[in-house]
């Protein structure tokens, strides 16, 4: 199955560059991917983001 992500181009002052959270052009690729193929599970990630954090004992 042939998949078509959107291009995403932004400038290096744009809201993304300027954000707390600093992932890899891979990373976001594989996020963008995710979302588009609908794979993303919330709960799953964002616990794992919350232990990851040390924000969940």
């Amino acid at each position: 199955m042939n998949v078509r992500l959107p291009v995403i181009l932004l400038s290096r002052d744009s809201y993304w560059m300027g954000s707390s959270l600093k992932i890899s052009d891979f990373e976001q690729v594989s996020l963008l991917t995710d979302f588009y193929q609908n794979t993303w599970f919330f709960a799953t990630n964002i616990q794992a983001e919350q232990h990851a954090s040390g924000s969940v004992a």
